[in-house]
């Protein structure tokens, strides 16, 4: 709330706080400011942090330009390796 009543632009939260305090996250969604972006805690995430972004990244360019395209024949995601290099 501190974050809130001091103007922050971008908070950034581990994921099991976002989870605990969901119903005050959600009520700030009306609000441009600030944007609460949940992070992996160091014991590892749940996807969660990539989720809210690309939601946010959606909402505010209309598009979701961080998803990945499941259609490609190899299956895997364009920036990662594929096969080693054989030499």
């Amino acid at each position: 709330r501190y974050a809130v009543d001091e103007d922050f632009a971008i908070v950034f939260i581990t994921e099991p706080c976002f989870i605990a305090n969901q119903d005050y996250i959600r009520s700030l969604r009306s609000r441009k400011l600030p944007a609460v972006i949940p992070i992996p805690p160091i014991s590892g995430g749940s996807g969660l942090g990539m989720a809210q972004v690309r939601e946010s990244v959606r909402k505010a360019i209309g598009m979701d330009i961080l998803g990945i395209d499941d259609t490609r024949d190899s299956g895997q995601p364009e920036n990662s390796a594929s096969s080693e290099s054989k030499e």
